[in-house]
């Protein structure tokens, strides 16, 4: 039995060492993430699904493609434009 209890206690040792300060919350309802450093709110920001890789990325206005009239049309994350 004691044996594993110390496999217990060595595996939550390896999981508390993998496990990252930062945690990202994404709702896709909303469109919005925030960013949580040890549970506290660091900042919340707008996220938009990339037309071309179709993985939610940060949002910056530079990615849109836009018709000729001006209406945006398609937006690209900074790894596929």
């Amino acid at each position: 039995m004691s044996t594993l209890l110390v496999l217990i206690h060595q595996f939550r040792q390896v999981v508390a060492a993998i496990v990252s300060d930062y945690c990202e919350l994404i709702n896709p309802q909303t469109m919005t993430a925030t960013l949580l450093k040890n549970g506290e709110v660091v900042t919340t920001y707008k996220v938009e699904r990339c037309d071309h890789c179709e993985t939610l990325q940060r949002l910056d206005e530079f990615g849109y493609q836009k018709h000729l009239s001006g209406i945006k049309i398609l937006w690209f994350c900074g790894q596929c434009r």
